[in-house]
C-alpha cells in the first residue's frame, strides 16, 4: 500500500497557511474531540480550510458517546452540540479569510449560518441543530474564574481563540465550501466510506499511525488510500502537549481549590 504524506510546518493559526506544495482537494476530513479549542484545533482547521478547493467540503467527525469514556476527565467533556457549533464557527472564521471561498449574495444576508449538512446517519438527538447559537467568547475561564497560570496548557488556547472566534463571514457573502460536521462513535467515522474518495485526511503527528489505519481499513473495504496532511504537535511553555485534558484537569484542580477555600 502507498499513499502521499504532507508534512506542515508549524504556523500563526491568526492566519491560513500557504501550502503550495499540497494544492486543494474536493474533500478534507479530520476528527478529534474538539473540546477547549486551543491552537493545535485551529491548526488542524486552518490546514482543513487552506487545503479544500472552491465547492468543496470539509468533512469533521466530533468524537461523542463512548470514546469519550477513554479520556481523563472525560465527564468534563462539553456536550456535542457545544463543542460542533465551536468547530462551525471557527471553520467560518478561516473560510472569511479565503476571497475564492466566497460568493457574493445579491439579498445581502448572511448566510454563513447555514452551510452546515446534517449527515443521515447522525444520531437523532443531532438532527435539525444546525441553527446558530452563538458560543460566548470565553470558555477558556474556569468555572470558578481563577486565573490561569502562566505556561499552561490554557495560555495558547486563550490567547488564540478569542480572536479567531471574532472573525465571521462578511455580510453579504457566503461560503461556497460544504460544512459536514458529524457525530462519530467509532474511531473511522466517514474517513473509511466513499465520502473521502479523491480526498485528503488531516492529521496530527501525534495522530498519523491512525491515518495509516484508516488507509488500512480503506483498502479492506475496497477504496483507495488517501493522502495524509500533517500538522506539528504543539507544545506549551513548560514542554507539554497542548491538549484538551489538560485544560481539563487545570480546570477540575481549580476548581477543587476553589471549593476547599470556600
Amino acid at each position: 500500500m502507498s499513499y502521499t504524506v504532507h508534512i506542515v510546518q508549524e504556523f500563526n493559526p491568526e492566519t491560513l497557511p500557504d501550502l503550495p506544495h499540497i494544492g486543494k482537494s474536493a474533500v478534507v476530513c479530520l476528527g478529534g474531540s474538539f473540546d477547549r479549542i486551543h491552537r493545535g484545533h485551529l491548526l488542524l482547521l486552518a490546514v482543513a480550510v487552506a487545503c479544500v478547493e472552491k465547492g468543496g467540503t470539509i468533512l469533521v467527525g466530533i468524537v461523542d458517546g463512548p470514546l469519550l469514556t477513554r479520556k481523563l476527565y472525560g465527564n468534563m467533556v462539553r456536550d456535542y452540540e457545544h463543542r460542533r457549533r465551536d468547530v462551525r464557527q471557527i471553520l467560518n472564521g478561516f473560510i472569511s479569510l479565503r476571497e475564492d471561498l466566497l460568493d457574493k449574495v445579491d439579498d445581502g444576508i448572511d448566510k454563513s449560518d447555514v452551510n452546515i449538512e446534517c449527515p443521515e446517519h447522525e444520531s437523532e438527538s443531532s438532527r435539525g441543530s444546525s441553527r446558530t447559537v452563538r458560543t460566548p467568547r470565553t470558555l477558556y475561564t474556569t468555572r470558578s474564574n481563577t486565573p490561569i497560570r502562566p505556561g499552561s496548557s490554557c495560555l495558547p488556547y486563550a490567547t488564540t481563540y478569542c480572536s479567531t472566534m471574532s472573525r465571521t463571514i462578511p455580510k453579504g457573502f457566503q461560503p461556497n465550501v460544504k460544512l459536514k460536521l458529524l457525530r462519530i462513535l467509532d474511531p473511522y467515522g466517514p474517513s473509511i466510506t466513499s465520502a473521502l474518495n479523491d480526498g485528503v485526511l488531516v492529521v496530527s503527528t501525534e495522530t498519523i499511525l491512525g491515518g495509516h489505519m484508516v488507509n488500512v481499513e480503506r483498502l479492506q473495504r475496497g477504496f483507495k488510500p488517501v493522502a495524509l496532511t500533517v500538522v506539528p504537535l504543539l507544545r506549551d511553555r513548560d514542554g507539554e502537549k497542548v491538549s484538551s485534558t489538560k485544560i481539563r484537569e487545570e480546570e477540575s484542580m481549580s476548581d477543587s481549590f476553589a471549593d476547599r477555600a470556600s
